[in-house]
């Protein structure tokens, strides 16, 4: 789960699916500290580890790469960031699930397969639930080698401007 937070959407997955093996990566010491403390009083140690870390840097954790069946990301950044920094722990045919505002279906694509192509991601589906939209993306195809970048890279010269971006 990619900038963890308070915890949503990872600790309720976490409580839902008992086999799964969760990374909760969050780059604030308060919520990292809140975080390890919510997932001791949950009894979810023996699966889910908190990562005080840019997601940036985390995706660079030797033996992580390709190893996420799912990665998710909840109020994390603009699209651009977002799968620059996700694309990296899936696994081929792994899945990134974004909570965004609701899509504007006359606005340009949000998530342009053309940006995406280094990521090695593609849009899947798009689901609209009274105010949050889950945009699902599926990896698909190779990444290139030197994503993710640089925490401060990826925010000030993103891969593309998403539709809420462009000027």
């Amino acid at each position: 789960d990619l900038g963890s937070g308070a915890g949503v959407p990872a600790l309720i997955i976490a409580e839902l699916l008992p086999d799964a093996t969760i990374w909760l990566i969050e780059r604030s010491a308060n919520r990292v500290a809140w975080l390890r403390s919510a997932v001791t009083t949950l009894g979810l140690r023996d699966r889910c580890e908190v990562v005080a870390a840019a997601a940036e840097d985390a995706a660079r954790t030797p033996g992580r790469a390709g190893w996420a069946d799912a990665v998710t990301a909840r109020s994390f950044a603009p699209p651009a960031t977002t799968a620059e920094c996700a694309c990296r722990f899936l696994r081929p045919g792994g899945i990134l699930i974004v909570s965004e505002p609701p899509a504007d279906p006359q606005a340009p694509p949000r998530w342009p397969l053309d940006g995406l192509t280094p990521t090695g991601l593609e849009p899947f589906r798009c689901e609209t639930f009274d105010d949050t939209t889950l945009q699902t993306l599926l990896r698909r195809g190779p990444i290139d080698p030197r994503l993710p970048r640089r925490d401060a890279v990826t925010r000030k010269r993103p891969l593309f401007a998403s539709a809420r971006e462009a000027p």
